[in-house]
């Protein structure tokens, strides 16, 4: 009498961890917003790749104040010591930046950004072409 109300709750068991488990995310959906941390002079990770459209972010630690300055001259961050700078990219290429404060020598990155599909390992041009 037990046998079927044991094997009864195994699969009502078995059926909710399939349902757990299952997601409905779209795998071709946005990417997560990658960040980088800027503490104790050094950007962690300083070099990135993402594909167009991703917006990253900026975080501050450590106690130094420090900026985010695009070598081609884009906008950037203000000198701060603590919160967080996003921004969006939305062109193919790399994307340099430093600490104007401590200088490049010091406090470098590049945001190597790609068409959706295209990891820039080939062929004729491709997004980061000079």
């Amino acid at each position: 009498m037990l046998k079927p109300l044991y094997a009864a709750l195994a699969s009502a068991g078995l059926l909710l961890t399939t349902f757990a488990c299952s997601s409905t995310e779209d795998p071709t959906g946005p990417p997560q917003a990658p960040m980088v941390t800027l503490a104790d002079n050094s950007f962690s990770p300083n070099n990135l790749q993402v594909e167009v459209g991703t917006n990253v972010t900026w975080e501050w630690g450590g106690a130094n104040v420090h900026n985010v300055t695009f070598d081609n001259g884009d906008a950037g961050s203000p000198d701060q010591s603590s919160g967080t700078f996003r921004r969006s990219f939305d062109i193919p290429g790399l994307h340099a930046y430093h600490c104007s404060i401590h200088g490049a020598q010091v406090m470098s990155g590049q945001i190597a950004v790609a068409v959706r599909g295209d990891d820039g390992g080939g062929g004729t041009g491709g997004p980061y072409a000079r």
